[in-house]
């Protein structure tokens, strides 16, 4: 089966529509593709039949004949679509599971407790017949219902994410942890001042400097929880930079396979919409940290939490390539490790790297806490 992907990036939680869906609204919401009905014109005025059994399902099956007659019925409307032109949506079929249409949503509505296409039965037919299962839908209910998107778009997409490093609370919502290897939801972390929100308001918030107007960036950035609290604290913007499905964390090779910066834009697009407004200034991209030209980077502030040490002897070449041109350096170690590993996490490493390239260094490490902060000024 083909996974419908949806690009976070570039996900719209409004449609456009026309005046006949004045008095309504349009909830963005993921559907069974089995489960969605074409409504056809028929002599006796309209028919509502299920997809699998439209006359635009059975061409793509083989079967010619009940298209022909539907082109050639009462729905006039539907004359512009021939065979041939049908065929070109089928041969450029692909298009429908790229970025190119992640905004290009079939509109669906409810007409006798059936969930109707209203517009976009021909890439819903072609997206049946390629077997994708669930896609995003634009379903247009009545302005009077009370509808929450924010709890349809967390409740259908979080679990496309297998883990969750960092847990999040929004409004009365909350994602909790789950890591490898056992990935069961552990709500203490909420509130242990390890990850997440406790985290930052307990070591990180306290030790930053003034953000106001600087560019900021956050490597390794995970959900990017952090990357909006340091815009939420007056950044111009903020970049955030972590892996992709295909990249592999150098000291953890069982995690899994996911794109944690579409998970980025995921928390940030459920963020926006409970704050009701956008971040613009907030953007994410894969990369291999391991491969990143940091010579390149040219941010007032350089963010990165409990990932450089992974890295081993790379740590210090970030550090290098970045004294140049960012004057403060916050990072995070890790009293947590041992071995190899247990080095380069530790504050004294950290320390010594900064002071050796120019930095002067804070370190904040409270009695009992196993992520101290060592932040770098010049």
């Amino acid at each position: 089966m083909l996974n419908y992907k949806l690009n976070h990036q570039t996900t719209r939680f409004d449609v456009e529509s026309d005046a006949s869906s004045a008095g309504s609204q349009f909830l963005i919401k993921r559907a069974p593709l089995s489960s969605l009905h074409a409504r056809l014109s028929t002599a006796g005025g309209g028919q509502i039949v299920p997809l699998s059994q439209s006359p635009h399902h059975q061409l793509l099956a083989g079967n010619a004949r009940p298209y022909l007659a539907y082109l050639n019925g009462p729905g006039k409307a539907s004359a512009a679509r021939s065979i041939a032109t049908f065929d070109q949506l089928l041969n450029t079929s692909d298009s429908y599971l790229s970025s190119a249409h992640a905004t290009h949503y079939i509109v669906c509505e409810f007409i006798d407790d059936k969930c109707v296409i209203v517009d976009g039965l021909h890439r819903a037919a072609v997206l049946m017949h390629n077997q994708a299962e669930r896609i995003p839908v634009a379903l247009r209910i009545p302005s009077t219902e009370a509808v929450s998107q924010l709890e349809y778009y967390l409740r259908d997409y979080k679990d496309d994410f297998r883990e969750w490093y960092t847990p999040i609370q929004i409004g009365n919502l909350t994602i909790q942890e789950r890591t490898y290897p056992n990935f069961v939801e552990r709500p203490e972390y909420l509130t242990n001042r390890e990850r997440g929100q406790s985290k930052f308001d307990y070591i990180i918030r306290k030790n930053l400097p003034k953000l106001e107007g600087k560019t900021a960036c956050d490597v390794g950035c995970n959900i990017g929880l952090f990357a909006y609290n340091l815009l939420q604290l007056g950044a111009k913007s903020v970049d955030g930079y972590d892996r992709s499905e295909e990249i592999v964390q150098p000291t953890n090779t069982q995690l899994p396979r996911q794109s944690v910066v579409q998970q980025a834009y995921f928390v940030k697009n459920l963020l926006q919409l409970n704050d009701g407004k956008t971040y613009p200034g907030l953007n994410f991209y894969e990369r291999d940290i391991n491969q990143i030209d940091f010579k390149t980077f040219k941010y007032d502030f350089f963010f990165s939490c409990c990932v450089l040490y992974h890295f081993g002897e790379r740590f210090e070449g970030i550090i290098r390539d970045i004294s140049s041109t960012s004057r403060e350096v916050f990072l995070q170690a890790n009293l947590g490790h041992s071995g190899a590993l247990a080095q380069y996490a530790s504050v004294g490493y950290h320390k010594a790297l900064l002071e050796k390239y120019g930095y002067r260094v804070h370190i904040d490490a409270p009695d009992g806490y196993q992520y101290p902060v060592v932040f770098g000024t010049k």
